[in-house]
């Protein structure tokens, strides 16, 4: 549970991991939860009463960050792989730990793709690290002072999932956690990325993704945007290397 001051620092966070094109909305167990349209609960009507609920708590922060945008109140549907359905001309991303909600959204010609991550602060299992990091994030996670390794190893599986979802517009086929390795930049609270060359990503395409993370004292926050040519500033992109 978030008292009202925590929801807003956790959001303030949030908003700090993007420019002022990108909208941000959220929220926790503690907020009302609005009703889900007829047409969005039909994605949920056989989940359990607690994804009812998360799923319910991210369709309410999208659709007042749209509304924000200026996009009318309406229905926010997934597709068959269940990514929500954004209105023409619009980006965005939700993400859910327990108890909490985030959404970043922002208009197409703004943004091409945005990613968010949001996980609870909390130790990964051995057997965890080594399947999301690779054997060089491995080594340089040990080698972390600022704070602990188990923060690091977290930000680490967050910052991958940003990226995936950032990138999965352009390249729909998952890949592997050991196909990407994050850098940490921890003094710019910023991560880049390597990418492994059997991939066939862009190296334009990921060369202009910018990476950010935050924690709090609950949760672990990441994101990634990719920006439009003219919006874009090299010099916190993402470099593939």
């Amino acid at each position: 549970m978030r008292s009202a001051s925590r929801l807003q620092e956790s959001w303030s966070l949030l908003e700090s991991l993007f420019s002022l094109d990108v909208v941000v909305e959220a929220s926790c167990d503690d907020s009302p939860v609005e009703p889900l349209h007829p047409l969005e609960a039909n994605f949920v009507r056989d989940a359990v009463p607690r994804r009812q609920r998360e799923f319910a708590m991210g369709r309410a922060c999208a659709r007042r960050a749209l509304v924000r945008l200026g996009v009318d109140n309406r229905p926010l549907l997934a597709g068959h792989d269940r990514a929500p359905l954004w209105p023409s001309g619009i980006v965005g991303s939700i993400s859910h730990c327990e108890g909490f909600c985030a959404v970043a959204v922002a208009r197409r010609d703004r943004m091409k793709s945005i990613g968010l991550d949001v996980e609870l602060r909390m130790p990964l299992e051995m057997g965890l690290v080594q399947a999301i990091c690779t054997p060089g994030e491995r080594v340089a996670l040990s080698r972390m002072t600022a704070l602990p390794g188990a923060d690091w190893a977290a930000i680490v599986f967050s910052a991958k999932e940003s990226f995936f979802k950032c990138l999965y517009p352009f390249r729909p086929r998952f890949l592997d956690f050991h196909d990407v390795e994050i850098v940490l930049e921890p003094k710019r609270g910023a991560f880049r990325a390597r990418v492994g060359r059997n991939t066939g990503l862009s190296t334009a395409l990921v060369g202009a993704m910018r990476g950010r993370f935050a924690l709090d004292e609950r949760c672990v926050f990441t994101a990634v945007t990719l920006a439009g040519p003219e919006h874009a500033d090299p010099r916190e992109a993402f470099q593939v290397r």
